[in-house]
């Protein structure tokens, strides 16, 4: 599922000394963890199922809801109402009790009535331990007002206003029982629903991460026909308006039990409602973005109401540059944090470099991801590409200084030689010669609250830098640098034969998944006609029949009259680059259905016939089952295919830091990689004080990267640079 998280504290750094091949390497990592401090995350999400399993709570004080209902048009200020909650542990709502606490103009709160947590959990008491506590109505109020007064005009003006939703269009009411008006409210008030947000923490209290705030588009597109969003009801006391703010007395937790939970930052709760309207916003008025994208908008949108960004992002990051800025969740959640950093400073420096006008035009043209910067930087006139915005930003990093007429390697809205900010991440390597020596040789990725991710290669665009020093002599050394040619995809997930024929199985983000076989297309009947059933979330996970004529390197989708090109706004773009496919359920099901595709454009040829299975991010169906495919008459014999590799490129930058009376001068220079070898070299000078990095980012359409480097003091010959 795709995520945005907010984590709210930082762990103490220290340093891990490493050695290979009789060099010294310097990491700088952080500890393993020990006692563990829960963070603060929020989650975006598409949709999530609703789980109707649970049965229920009584109503508090006997209140009868549907007496409420039935007297007034609307609810009024104490009315208890049916709401979901929000389970992330299993990314599905389910149905619970809500009390309306609070009216405003343009927002109404509604706070869940049992905020408890499970049965025999320490945070529920005993003794004078009074349980979760629900927020007060002065901090409704606070919040309401920060929200119109603060957040909607400044997002309104930046952003767009929302599209208008009053609940007339609701479905849930008709999924439960409920009158078709349930929900409906004519003036279309946003709703802020608090409820105790079910995930690995609320399960487990010594889970580092819980959800602080969550955006289900399709309480929008679906559920409500309402604008909703979702805040974690636990902790107000500590983590909403400035710090300075006095909420009164209120029971602390033990810090062995939920130590965090006591120390949120200032500005929390404010802050998380600002990100999670821009996610809002973002999934009506700039559909199919990429993640990194929309949740750098929402960092953004946190700076624009005033609330800044916590330094605690950026570290996250600083401590781990190799997470990819483009592919979410490439460390997996445990450094789900170090996605948002990048997010974060990513959209401030595009902010900071071409103006808060170039945001503004990203967002509202609707273009998305590497292809809709692109587009904002033609529209504005500059020469420069994505990959060249990278570049800059990356050394901004690290540089963090201006130069006479060049602003390009530092921020303006934020100061990162601020003793808040940690330096990014440099591996130290130490005397010359270095032998070949591997990025891998590094170990894996550990993150800035010392977990290890158990990843040691680098997807795309991530950055690893590396620091020459100590060479002796005349200081001057050849650095040597070989990028891997392809990359390195993950084992795809095979496709089993069944007594019914080959089954896709099912899982969320599934993308290389596909069977196939090589058939001769016979001009007298050049007709595919396979015998299948399937069960897929429909416009959100496909089934792609396909066609190669290169031995599967490119393929191209078939349609008939079971195809379609539709597909939800916000589907998965590697989904939508694949259509027409198959979606939703066979029209016998759970019988087999009997379809046929033309192969006319192929007769004669000798082809590769696929059938790929793609999903998206979060809920996934039944899966796909082929009984059998025939080719002009001649069955195929399948199996798995094996995924070909992308072409990997590199981006190599060398910056000499030359050390002149205690100041640094920064020089950076790209290295030339020959093209069919990512293999260069480039002259650097590390005499101490001085010392080289060697910036290294891979850049490749999926999968991960290795490359490897060596310094020596003479020039190597050309022939002998891969020994």
């Amino acid at each position: 599922m795709s995520k945005s998280i907010k984590l709210l504290t930082i762990a103490i750094s220290m340093l891990l000394m490493v050695s290979a091949f009789g060099v010294v390497l310097t990491n700088t990592a952080y500890s393993s963890p020990n006692a563990v401090e829960p963070k603060g995350i929020d989650e975006d999400i598409k949709t999530a199922p609703l789980d109707l399993s649970e049965q229920l709570e009584p109503l508090e004080e006997a209140h009868n809801s549907m007496a409420a209902y039935a007297a007034d048009p609307y609810w009024n200020l104490g009315d208890q109402a049916i709401w979901t909650g929000y389970n992330g542990y299993t990314g599905s709502i389910f149905l619970t009790y809500y009390t309306l606490s609070y009216i405003g103009t343009k927002v109404e709160i509604w706070v869940q009535n049992n905020i408890k947590y499970p049965s025999g959990d320490p945070r529920n008491g005993p003794g004078n331990n009074p349980g979760p506590t629900k927020p007060t109505y002065a901090m409704l109020q606070y919040l309401a007002e920060q929200f119109e007064n603060n957040i909607y005009p400044k997002e309104a003006e930046f952003f767009g206003e929302p599209i208008f939703h009053d609940g007339s269009n609701a479905n849930l009411d008709d999924l439960v029982g409920l009158p078709s008006d349930y929900y409906y409210e004519p003036t279309g008030r946003i709703v802020i629903l608090v409820c105790n947000i079910r995930d690995e923490n609320y399960y487990d209290y010594t889970y580092p991460y819980y959800i602080i705030g969550v955006h289900i588009g399709a309480y929008e597109s679906y559920y409500y026909d309402r604008n909703i969003v979702t805040l974690d009801a636990v902790s107000w006391f500590h983590g909403l308006g400035p710090a300075s703010m006095n909420w009164g007395d209120h029971y602390y937790w033990p810090t062995n039990i939920f130590h965090n939970h006591n120390v949120l930052s200032p500005y929390a709760y404010d802050s998380t409602l600002a990100h999670e309207y821009q996610h809002l916003l973002h999934y009506e008025l700039c559909p199919g973005d990429d993640t990194f994208m929309n949740e750098g908008c929402s960092m953004y949108a946190e700076y624009l109401c005033g609330y800044g960004i916590d330094p605690d992002y950026p570290n996250s990051y600083f401590a781990t540059p190799d997470n990819s800025l483009t592919i979410w969740g490439d460390q997996g959640d445990i450094n789900i944090l170090a996605d948002y950093g990048a997010a974060a400073l990513w959209t401030m420096y595009l902010s900071d470099q071409f103006g808060p006008e170039f945001l503004q035009y990203y967002f509202t043209s609707g273009g998305g991801g590497i292809d809709g910067i692109n587009a904002a930087l033609a529209h504005f006139h500059y020469k420069a590409t994505f990959d060249d915005v990278y570049r800059d930003w990356k050394l901004a990093n690290l540089i963090r200084a201006d130069f006479p007429g060049c602003h390009r390697y530092n921020y303006k809205s934020i100061n990162l030689n601020d003793p808040a900010y940690i330096p990014v991440r440099i591996y130290e390597v130490g005397g010359l010669p270095v032998p070949w020596t591997r990025g891998t040789d590094f170990g894996n990725t550990i993150t800035i609250l010392g977990y290890d991710t158990g990843i040691s290669m680098i997807a795309t665009y991530g950055t690893d830098y590396i620091a020459f020093e100590n060479w002796t002599r005349t200081g001057i050394g050849f650095i040597y640098f070989d990028g891997d040619d392809t990359a390195t995809l993950p084992p795809p997930h095979l496709w089993t034969l069944t007594p019914d024929g080959w089954y896709s199985g099912t899982g969320e983000d599934l993308a290389n998944e596909a069977i196939g076989g090589t058939a001769y297309v016979d001009p007298a009947n050049p007709t595919l006609t396979i015998v299948t059933a399937y069960g897929l979330e429909t416009y959100w996970d496909f089934g792609f029949v396909q066609v190669s004529t290169d031995g599967g390197k490119t393929w191209t989708s078939l349609e008939n009259a079971y195809t379609t090109y539709d597909h939800d706004p916000a589907a998965h773009p590697d989904i939508v680059a694949n259509l027409p496919g198959l979606t939703d359920y066979n029209p016998d099901w759970p019988d087999w259905t009997t379809m046929s595709f033309d192969l006319s454009a192929y007769a004669g040829q000798t082809v590769l016939i696929g059938f790929r299975y793609m999903t998206d991010w979060a809920t996934t169906y039944e899966g796909w089952w082929i009984n059998s495919a025939v080719v002009s008459g001649t069955e195929l014999t399948l199996a798995p295919l094996t995924p070909i590799p992308p072409e990997a490129d590199f981006q190599v930058t060398v910056v000499d830091a030359l050390v002149i009376d205690g100041m640094t001068l920064y020089i950076p220079h790209d290295m030339w990689l020959k093209d069919s070898t990512e293999t260069g070299f480039a002259v650097g000078y590390a005499k101490k004080p001085s010392y080289v990095i060697l910036v290294v980012t891979p850049i490749i359409s999926k999968g991960l990267a290795d490359y490897r480097f060596q310094a020596t003091r003479l020039p190597l010959l050309w022939k002998c640079l891969v020994p």
